[in-house]
C-alpha cells in the first residue's frame, strides 16, 4: 500500500499560502502583458476592438446604468469608469455619442453626474461616512470650487451648520463666498467680441443659412450690452471706431457687403 505524502501546516496556513501563490502568479501575468501603447497590463484604447476583460466590464457597467438610469452613484460610477477606459469605443466613436445613442442621456447630464461623483469621492475619508452627500444635486455647485481642500473645507462647514446632510441651495450659497466677484464687461472688450463676430460671420457667410441667422441674433445679442454699457437700453451714440461707426452698433464695411451679398443671393436664387 503506497503511502500518501500529506501537506505540513495548518488547512488555514495552506490556504494562505495558495493564495499567495496564486496573488503571485497573477501579478507576473499582468505584468508580462504588454499592449501597443507600450503600458504593462493597459488595453489600448485606440484599438476598437476591446479585450475580454473589458467587454466584461462593459457589460457590468452597462448593467448598473440601465438599473439605475433615473440618477445615483452607481450611475456615475460606471459612467466615469466606461468614459476613463473608454469602454464606448467598440461601437461607437465618442464617449459623447455614446451617451446620446445608448442611454439617451444628455453629455452635459453626464458631465454634472460624473463630476459629482469625482467630488464625492474626494470627500471619502475625509468626512464622516454619515456625512458624505447623497446626492449630485447636493455637491453641483461644488464642482466650481477646483481645490480638492478648499471643497472638503466647504462641505464640512455646510454640513456642520446643518446638522447632517445639507441642500443643494445651502452649499450654493457657501461656494459663492469663495468664488471671484463677477466683472461686467467693458465698453472696449464688448466691441472687440462684435468685431470678432463679424469676421467669423463674413468668414462662413452663404455656407450655412442658418448659422447665418444664428451669427445675427449673437450680434443683435451683443450690441444690445454694448448699448446698456453705454448708458440706456437704446443705442446711443459713442466715439468712431476704426469702422467709422458713431453707433452703439459696430458695423464694419466688410459685413454690411456680406450681409448685401446675401441678400442679392437669396433675391437671385
Amino acid at each position: 500500500m503506497t503511502k500518501q505524502n500529506h501537506p505540513t501546516g495548518s488547512k488555514s496556513e495552506r490556504i494562505e499560502s495558495g493564495t499567495a501563490a496564486a496573488v503571485t502568479e497573477v501579478a507576473k501575468t499582468a505584468g508580462n502583458s504588454k499592449s501597443e501603447t507600450g503600458r504593462p497590463g493597459t488595453p489600448d484604447v485606440n484599438s476598437k476592438e476591446l479585450t475580454q476583460e473589458e467587454k466584461t466590464a462593459l457589460k457590468a457597467r452597462e448593467h448598473t446604468i440601465g438599473r439605475c438610469l433615473r440618477g445615483g452613484w452607481e450611475l456615475a460610477e460606471a459612467l466615469a469608469e466606461i468614459d476613463t477606459r473608454h469602454l464606448y469605443r467598440g461601437k461607437f466613436k465618442t464617449f459623447q455619442h455614446y451617451c446620446q445613442k445608448r442611454w439617451r442621456l444628455s453629455y452635459r447630464r453626464v458631465r454634472q453626474l460624473i463630476d459629482a461623483w469625482q467630488v464625492r469621492m474626494r470627500l471619502v475619508g475625509v468626512v464622516d461616512e454619515k456625512r458624505l452627500p447623497e446626492t449630485e444635486c447636493q455637491v453641483r455647485s461644488l464642482v466650481l470650487l477646483k481645490d480638492a481642500e478648499l471643497q472638503a473645507k466647504v462641505w464640512k462647514q455646510v454640513s456642520d451648520e446643518a446638522g447632517g446632510q445639507p441642500t443643494g441651495g445651502q452649499v450654493t450659497k457657501a461656494v459663492k463666498a469663495f468664488l471671484p466677484k463677477p466683472t461686467r464687461p467693458q465698453v472696449d472688450e464688448v466691441r472687440a467680441l462684435v468685431r470678432s463676430l463679424e469676421r467669423f460671420r463674413n468668414d462662413v457667410a452663404g455656407e450655412n443659412p442658418e448659422l447665418d441667422g444664428v451669427l445675427d441674433v449673437a450680434l443683435d445679442c451683443v450690441n444690445a450690452v454694448l448699448a446698456k454699457r453705454e448708458g440706456s437700453g437704446k443705442t446711443e451714440p459713442v466715439s468712431p471706431d476704426s469702422s467709422g461707426s458713431k453707433t452703439g452698433k459696430v458695423t464694419s464695411p466688410e459685413s454690411v457687403a456680406s450681409k448685401e451679398g446675401r441678400t442679392e443671393g437669396q433675391k437671385a436664387a
